[in-house]
C-alpha cells in the first residue's frame, strides 16, 4: 500500500509541475511548490484524494510551516 500512496503523491507532484511549466513558472518556484506539496502530503498520511478541505489547508499553515519559520 505504501508504494501505492508513494506513487499516487508523485502523480500528483507532476501533475503540478507540468501545469506550472505550462504557465511558464520559473524552476526555483515549481521546485519549491511542488516540495512544500511532498510535505503537505506526508502531513496527512494515507491522504491524497480530493477530499482535502479549506480547514486542512489552514491547520497545514498552522502547525506545520508557521512554526518552522
Amino acid at each position: 500500500m505504501e508504494t501505492n500512496h508513494h506513487q499516487e503523491i508523485e502523480k500528483r507532484v507532476n501533475t503540478l509541475d507540468r501545469w506550472m511549466r505550462l504557465k511558464r513558472y520559473g524552476d526555483s518556484t515549481i521546485k519549491v511548490y511542488t516540495q512544500v506539496l511532498r510535505v503537505f502530503f506526508a502531513y496527512f498520511p494515507l491522504r491524497v484524494d480530493a477530499s482535502f478541505t479549506e480547514e486542512d489547508l489552514l491547520v497545514f499553515n498552522d502547525n506545520y510551516l508557521m512554526k518552522r519559520n
